[in-house]
């Protein structure tokens, strides 16, 4: 029976996560956005190595905000790992680190050892946002959080692509799939869709007029 390798690592800038995720077989790991650095992040990779894990091997961003990839050079250069970004964060990613990065696409299927990564592209906070898929699990970044969503008052948000993005993953995802967000803003620290589409009010409205007026509610954006 191979040993199955997860953990979640909240710290960062703003109660971040970090995901540590492992291929049972090859025993290679994968990390979910660089927001804790390796100091933070040693306890748990020593729980991986003890069950014969080796070193971080890729890197998946859910996007580019600074929060998310504040120790990526330092992570990159100590784990020689390959780094995945959607390729709307070419021109913001390389004006603030320089570093080789893999772009990807809408439903890319990417490989860590022997397991397999669906990437979901999700623009609305960000043009480059992500989500990716993993087993049981969906790392929504900052696209969805747990009762609750990203912001979109930054220059490139966009609240439309926001609700076309949140509708794509309330009606055609499985609702089964455990909601991991990029920041522990919620009353637990994961979820399911299916949860969410019953207690946020981002996956609940239908009425896309209504849910950008939720979004601007009295003027002011909510996190």
């Amino acid at each position: 029976m191979f040993d199955l390798f997860f953990k979640a690592v909240c710290g960062g800038y703003d109660k971040n996560f970090s995901y540590i995720i492992g291929d049972p077989k090859e025993k290679t790991l994968g990390l979910i956005d660089a927001s804790i650095s390796l100091e933070n992040l040693q306890s748990s990779l020593d729980l991986a190595y003890k069950k014969g894990y080796t070193n971080i091997s890729k890197i998946f961003l859910t996007h580019s905000h600074h929060d998310h990839i504040a120790y990526l050079a330092e992570i990159q250069a100590k784990t020689q790992a390959q780094v995945y970004a959607h390729q709307a964060a070419e021109n913001r990613i390389q004006k603030i680190i320089d570093l080789k990065i893999n772009y990807i696409h809408h439903e890319q299927i990417l490989n860590l050892g022997s397991e397999q990564i669906r990437a979901i592209h999700t623009p609305g906070h960000q043009p480059d946002c992500i989500c990716f898929i993993w087993r049981n699990k969906i790392f929504t970044g900052d696209t969805l959080f747990v009762e609750g969503c990203g912001r979109c008052n930054f220059p490139e948000s966009s609240p439309e692509d926001q609700f076309e993005s949140l509708h794509f993953i309330a009606n055609q995802l499985d609702p089964n799939l455990e909601v991991y967000p990029g920041h522990n803003y919620g009353s637990v620290g994961h979820s399911t869709i299916a949860r969410e589409k019953e207690v946020n009010k981002y996956l609940k409205t239908k009425d896309k007029n209504i849910w950008l007026a939720l979004r601007a509610g009295n003027g002011k954006l909510e996190v």
